[in-house]
């Protein structure tokens, strides 16, 4: 018995030596697929997870690498054995060959693209005091020239001469006695010039909604999305909607004025007061686009995005955002402002080009981000619409109106690209900390090649409902390990 005991002893112990040399051997083929920090794997060894299609276009990148015929016949015959044994035959040796083949691949793909370059943020614009509002502070505060101006409108109202005259001597005596001497009776005299002079000054300019002529929307949402890597055929679709908000509120009762109020937004209004909702549809436009960033609708995203955008735009301009009254009155000066900036926009001083240059962005949380843009563009509210009042035939050539349009333009860019990475987010950085690093990379690659791997927008560069290998590309381009 003692001697059975014995070579039974034995003999299990030779079965678990020889189980364990056989493991041991083992474990120099076979690689775990789990994806650690301590592990030889990194971005490129995706690969040999590949799909059908995407095995092909790894095999078309190879024959566009720098190497021999010879090297790139083997490198592919070498993929397609990896490929073939994956993943249940796969050897520490293959992610090697992957690592190797993915380094060529991603150096190629640098050589053959223009390597595109996230735009970078800037520090949002200190927003200034507002400047004190005065009804008629337009008219009370002009300055010889400005009064020989207005003295010229009244000539030219729609009064009897005796009229005329009346309200030239009323207006020399109201300048003689302001800012201290002014009374209620002041403020009914100058209600009454102000009516006068715009019948004038509206019939001859003519009048306009409160909106942005011309391309403007279309193309400030353009470069938005191109400078963000959004595809041609996404960026095409949210610039050929960008002008849809302007014709939805004028069919119905009272469209114009519903119309103006929808896409205007003062800040400061009367006794802490704002008047308009514009912020508050950029905000639900946005937000609506980011909610279907989500689920991948990427149609539904970039209709809503365009929407967004289209509001905010209308806030970068300061006729936007307040001098209610006098705009009621003198509707022809807002008309007026965007005319010029449509016919100088893609000739003349070019406000296009504008656009066109700026390559950084605002950081956006909306509505907050619409707000701030209103509340900058308000500042220059009182300077530009004196500028036009006064000046109506010259007022484009003036260099402070060309000044002020270039950088309201340009800050209108730059909260529009802010606002498209509100909505997308930064590809490939889903711990949203502004790089690219080891954590997003096993992000990127819990989603390769899905399904079976879920689906995210993060990790779909392209749009286009997958991840593959041209995702693969576009993160490894943006990869910073």
């Amino acid at each position: 018995m003692n001697f059975l005991y014995k070579l039974g002893t034995c003999l299990i112990m030779i079965l678990l030596l020889f189980a364990s040399s056989a493991i041991a051997n083992s474990s120099k083929d076979i690689c775990t697929l789990n994806i650690t920090e301590d592990s030889a794997l990194s971005v490129y060894s995706l690969l040999i997870k590949s799909t059908d299609k995407d095995k092909e276009n790894v095999l078309e990148y190879i024959d566009l690498c720098e190497l021999s015929s010879e090297k790139k016949a083997q490198l592919k015959d070498d993929l397609s054995d990896a490929w073939n044994r994956y993943p249940d035959k796969t050897k520490k040796e293959d992610y090697l060959l992957f690592e190797e083949a993915g380094t060529l691949i991603v150096e190629t793909a640098q050589k053959t693209k223009t390597a595109k370059i996230d735009p970078v943020a800037e520090p949002l614009p200190t927003i200034e005091e507002p400047p004190a509002y005065l009804r008629y502070g337009y008219l009370l505060e002009a300055d010889s020239k400005e009064q020989a101006v207005l003295f010229e409108y009244i000539d030219n109202c729609y009064a009897s001469e005796k009229e005329k005259q009346e309200m030239k001597d009323s207006m020399k005596d109201i300048w003689e006695r302001y800012p201290e001497g002014i009374t209620e009776q002041d403020s009914i005299i100058l209600g009454y010039i102000e009516m006068k002079t715009a019948e004038y000054l509206n019939d001859e300019y003519s009048n306009s909604g409160v909106r942005w002529n011309g391309s403007t929307h279309a193309d400030i949402m353009e470069k938005s999305c191109l400078l963000w890597g959004v595809s041609s055929s996404y960026t095409q679709f949210a610039k050929d909607h960008a002008d849809d908000p302007d014709d939805w509120y004028t069919s119905i009762l009272l469209g114009k004025i519903w119309h103006s109020f929808n896409h205007y937004y003062n800040p400061y209004a009367f006794g802490g007061l704002t008047i308009g909702s514009a912020h508050m549809n950029c905000h639900t436009h946005a937000s609506l686009a980011k909610n279907y960033y989500d689920d991948g609708e990427y149609l539904d995203v970039y209709e809503n995005l365009a929407y967004a955008s289209h509001f905010l735009t209308d806030l970068g301009n300061p006729m936007h955002t307040g001098h209610e009254l006098q705009q009621i009155n003198n509707s022809w000066v807002h008309y007026s402002y965007e005319n010029y900036v449509k016919n100088n926009w893609d000739s003349g001083y070019n406000f296009h080009s504008t656009v066109e240059n700026t390559n950084t962005y605002y950081v956006v949380t909306t509505p907050t981000s619409a707000i701030q843009l209103a509340q900058i563009s308000h500042a220059d509210l009182n300077d530009l619409f004196d500028y036009v009042y006064y000046n109506r035939y010259t007022f484009g050539d003036m260099p402070e109106v060309v000044s002020l349009t270039n950088d309201l333009l340009a800050r209108t860019t730059k909260y529009n690209t802010g606002l498209v990475k509100y909505v997308r987010g930064k590809k490939g950085d889903w711990d949203n900390d502004g790089d690219v690093d080891f954590y997003d990379f096993v992000e990127f690659a819990a989603h390769y090649t899905a399904p079976p791997n879920p689906y995210d927008p993060l990790a779909d560069f392209d749009e286009d409902g997958d991840v593959d290998f041209y995702d693969f590309v576009e993160f490894a381009g943006v990869y910073e390990g």
